[in-house]
């Protein structure tokens, strides 16, 4: 309850949230407080579609549910809000990554603003996100860093960073 805000990292970040009901309520009393969500990789996912609707609650979008899309490939990483403050410093770079495509995003969708996109099966797919919430706080998530090798792009540890950064 004193934190300002969190990061997921971990598997299926939405059935961990969901899980645990005295975690999910502590994750609700952050919102409230304005508080920051980030998630990266399957920590913005779920295999279960009941855990998608309170995890795009707080986070902003999730891949979940029995149709979620995700392909292991080299992309062409665009940036379509380049003066977004996440952006910052990032231009159009390759990458080759396991992504997670077709989000869902929380149902005021104007309010999402993608970050980083690509195509991904003949479509401009969301990758990353930034979302302002009527509560006051912000998220943000990013469905690459299947590969910790990827950390040593400086494009991912300055959106990750940047992410965290405008999130608080």
């Amino acid at each position: 309850d004193s934190a300002d805000g969190v990061l997921l990292f971990v598997s299926q970040g939405a059935r961990w949230m969901n899980n645990e009901p005295t975690r999910l309520a502590a994750l609700k009393r952050l919102g409230k407080r304005g508080g920051a969500y980030v998630a990266v990789h399957w920590g913005m996912g779920t295999v279960e579609a009941k855990n998608i609707e309170n995890f795009v609650n707080l986070f902003g979008g999730c891949h979940g549910g029995p149709d979620r899309k995700h392909k292991t490939l080299e992309v062409s990483i665009s940036i379509p809000n380049p003066s977004h403050p996440v952006c910052r410093g990032i231009s159009t770079f390759r990458i080759y990554d396991e992504f997670y495509y077709r989000l869902k995003f929380v149902r005021s969708r104007g309010s999402i603003t993608p970050l980083v996109q690509a195509k991904i099966d003949r479509k401009q797919e969301t990758l990353a996100w930034a979302w302002e919430r009527s509560d006051g706080g912000r998220s943000s998530g990013f469905s690459g860093l299947h590969f910790h090798s990827n950390w040593q792009r400086e494009e991912y540890r300055r959106l990750v960073v940047q992410a965290v950064l405008w999130s608080m």
